[in-house]
């Protein structure tokens, strides 16, 4: 494991939780990102930590581990995976949390190290799948070459009315339909080997995309732009003319760090002027390739 995966521990039982982080602080490539008596306290860390996976107890007041993964399986963000801690009789419990893609089950009795270490194992490679296979998500939207050319003309002055703008984005059944609109430009800092490698390169690419779209996931409806082998552009709709700068700011922000976390590559981000209209993405996205070119 060499990168770090964060790990949040949930359980109502003190010594327990202090348990599993003494075995967690001995396990190379595991970040402890916070502790959690129960279900509803562990659910507002991860939706401030975004743990890689959760290591839960089962039974629990105020909210159990099942409630947990249900809450957790209902809203859009990146979901971890889950390690449940079970006893015997609870394997009713443990049937149910089947649909909500547990990944590992451990007997508390007989956890220890190397139980918790092979669970964990067990547990990073599906952090890993899930990534590979968001990335083709991704892909479609990236790799079909009429959309991406629709989104590089649609910030780079080709169209002369909104009506032509959407006429083909109806065509190509894109929803761009918002009040306002800000593109953002992101710069990647990739290295000489992922530059020589363009096979390599171009699957990195894609996964970091899809990693931006994790960090920017309160904006689902966002649009990416492959607008160069070292610069992403996205187009984020906002819900209204007033919207959260300091939200979007921050998501961007989360986005930055999680592509470091994974990637060990350093972005830089310029955030183009907030337009209300269609047409003036392509000032909104040149004013962003602006401010990188100042940095």
């Amino acid at each position: 494991m060499n990168i770090m995966r964060k790990v949040l521990i949930v359980d109502d039982e003190p010594l327990a939780r202090i348990g599993i982080q003494s075995m967690l602080n001995t396990i190379e490539g595991i970040e402890i990102a916070g502790t959690a008596p129960n279900g509803q306290v562990a659910l507002d860390l991860i939706k401030q930590t975004h743990p890689d996976i959760v290591i839960t107890d089962i039974k629990m007041p105020v909210m159990t581990g099942l409630e947990l993964m249900k809450e957790v399986y209902d809203f859009a963000m990146p979901k971890p995976v889950f390690i449940v801690l079970t006893s015997y009789e609870d394997f009713e419990y443990v049937r149910t949390s089947i649909n909500y893609e547990a990944c590992y089950y451990l007997m508390k009795l007989e956890l220890d190290k190397n139980n918790l270490a092979l669970a964990l194992e067990k547990a990073c490679k599906v952090v890993d799948e899930r990534k590979k296979h968001s990335a083709v998500d991704v892909y479609m939207q990236t790799g079909n070459v009429f959309v991406n050319r629709f989104y590089f003309n649609l910030v780079n002055f080709f169209f002369h009315s909104e009506d032509d703008i959407k006429d083909m984005a109806n065509h190509l059944n894109q929803n761009l339909e918002a009040p306002a609109y800000v593109a953002v430009a992101i710069h990647l800092a990739l290295s000489l080997s992922q530059k020589d490698d363009h096979f390599q390169d171009y699957s990195t690419y894609l996964s970091i995309m899809n990693t931006i779209k994790e960090g920017l996931s309160i904006y689902p409806n966002c649009h990416f732009i492959a607008w160069s082998q070292e610069t992403i552009g996205i187009i984020i709709p906002l819900a209204n003319s007033n919207d959260n700068e300091e939200m979007y700011k921050a998501a961007l922000v989360r986005a930055q760090q999680l592509v470091k976390q994974y990637f060990d590559c350093e972005t830089t981000v310029g955030i183009g002027k907030e337009v209300d209209t269609l047409l003036s993405l392509s000032d909104s996205f040149h004013s962003a390739l602006t401010v990188l070119s100042n940095y």
